[in-house]
């Protein structure tokens, strides 16, 4: 008698075990985009912020609000955060800083380096500064994500985010 085959419902174990890697695969690549995105978009929204910080001093010198020329340092700490603060004058002295702010993402400065700080001062009612300026940031932990604030000696405030070491070079 020949013997009759199974018609038992369901799945083999190889079906199983190939879905199950399937769906490993697409949620390991969903979660290293999403990884990527959020880190793209925090280092954004930083400069955004660096940006108007730079723009509202602009401001403030511009209308010598009290009375004085406006500036922003940005110090990459070693031992402290990383930070800027808004200060009235024409060169920083801790006592006339208004304004500190820091990251509140995981977010940090490659420019200025490690340890140093960087000026930008404006000049009363023309608003313009002593020479170009860049401030980078970088991801934390992705250190290809990198985001520039550009200020030129005109005063004018951009920013760029460049994905990759190749495309910040400009190749």
């Amino acid at each position: 008698m020949p013997k009759k085959k199974s018609s038992y419902p369901g799945f083999t174990l190889v079906e199983l075990v190939i879905v199950v890697a399937i769906t490993v695969a697409i949620g390991a690549a969903v979660f290293v985009n999403a990884w990527d995105f959020f880190a793209s978009r925090n280092v954004d929204l930083s400069l955004d912020e660096i940006a108007a910080a730079i723009r509202e001093t602009q401001k403030r010198a511009v209308t010598q609000d009290t009375g004085a020329a406006w500036g922003i340092r940005f110090t990459n700490g070693t031992s402290t955060v990383d930070r800027y603060e808004v200060a009235t004058g024409t060169s920083y002295s801790a006592s006339s800083v208004s304004k500190t702010y820091t990251f509140r993402r995981d977010v940090e400065f490659s420019e200025p380096t490690a340890g140093t700080s960087t000026d930008i001062f404006f000049s009363a009612i023309s608003g313009k500064t002593s020479a170009n300026k860049i401030i980078s940031v970088v991801a934390t932990g992705r250190g290809f994500l990198v985001g520039d604030v550009m200020v030129d000696a005109l005063g004018r405030v951009n920013t760029r985010l460049e994905k990759g070491l190749a495309g910040y070079l400009g190749w």
